[in-house]
């Protein structure tokens, strides 16, 4: 009896963590074989049914939660599309109320009403955008942001499940695997499980075959970007496309590489959805500042997700 007992401890206390881990192993390593990368390939990334995925999908595909950097591409991309415009401008302001002063401000302009080509995610944030009107400073969006991020998050995670790209939602599934690992620590004392089920929860997302096809396709567009010197010769042939890809660079946290490798394909490139002193760069540096200082640091909530292998 006491050697059964002995077993079924062996079992739990180490066998089972070591056979969780193995597994993991084994299906990490079984899908890389699934998948052959090349750098060379630069097409946008495209859903099962050859439509292009929007630079927040694409994004949260990638890292199972919305964060700052996919409204910052989804800005960006409305803007490639004409739908916004945003202006450098100095406008003129009172100081206390009394003396008049020039101001230095970013002014962004709706060029058209948001139509069925836009997703819920996108027409909440236009609605927030310009929700005084057709114009508004970007510094407004100091205030408030974080609720429309909320519903923004939600409706992405919606759009994700429907078209069966995750099983369930990211987020439940972490918080489920956190109670598991708490309830082994506090009432069983396996600290070694303990600890596999937190790397587990880091690392499976939830994401179903059809979802790590189109991540595949994700991985392609982002082995172009690292490797952009070596593809140089190939972006410039196709210019177009090398704009489009500015949302992409930003909501896979490469925009500054691939914005250095921009200037090199066209030393005079001048977005015409960009106006005023201010370039790409540091448009993408002021929004992030916007967003962050009203968002109570959602680019630190969307870090939970911001490595690890897809998963079941």
């Amino acid at each position: 009896m006491l050697i059964l007992f002995l077993l079924v401890l062996f079992a739990y206390y180490l066998l089972l963590p070591l056979i969780i881990l193995i597994w993991y192993t084994w299906y990490v390593r079984s899908k890389k074989k699934s998948y052959v990368h090349s750098a060379s390939k630069f097409n946008l990334p495209r859903d099962e049914n050859g439509n292009i995925l929007k630079p927040a999908i694409v994004g949260d595909i990638e890292r199972a939660r919305l964060n700052s950097d996919d409204v910052i591409a989804t800005i960006f991309d409305l803007a490639i599309k004409k739908y916004l415009r945003m202006d450098e401008k100095d406008t003129k302001e009172k100081a206390f109320g009394v003396f008049d002063k020039t101001v230095n401000r970013l002014i962004l302009t709706r060029l058209k009403n948001p139509d069925e080509q836009l997703d819920n995610y996108e027409k909440i944030l236009m609605d927030r955008l310009f929700i005084t009107g057709d114009s508004i400073i970007i510094n407004n969006l100091l205030w408030d942001f974080v609720d429309t991020f909320h519903k923004m998050e939600k409706n992405v995670i919606q759009i994700l499940l429907e078209r069966k790209y995750y099983a369930r939602n990211p987020w439940k599934q972490k918080i489920l695997l956190i109670i598991l690992a708490i309830a082994s620590c506090v009432f069983t004392y396996n600290f070694f499980l303990t600890l596999v089920i937190l790397f587990l929860s880091k690392k499976l997302h939830g994401r179903t075959a059809l979802g790590d096809k189109i991540a595949f396709n994700i991985d392609e567009l982002k082995l172009f970007i690292k490797s952009i010197d070596e593809n140089y010769s190939l972006q410039k042939d196709r210019f177009n496309i090398a704009e489009q890809i500015i949302p992409y660079a930003v909501s896979l946290g490469f925009i500054d590489k691939y914005l250095e490798q921009l200037k090199i394909i066209s030393p005079d490139y001048n977005p015409a959805w960009l106006t005023g002193n201010i370039d790409v760069s540091s448009l993408y540096y002021f929004l992030m500042a916007c967003i962050d200082s009203s968002g109570g640091g959602i680019r630190g909530n969307a870090g939970i997700y911001a490595t690890g292998e897809s998963g079941v």
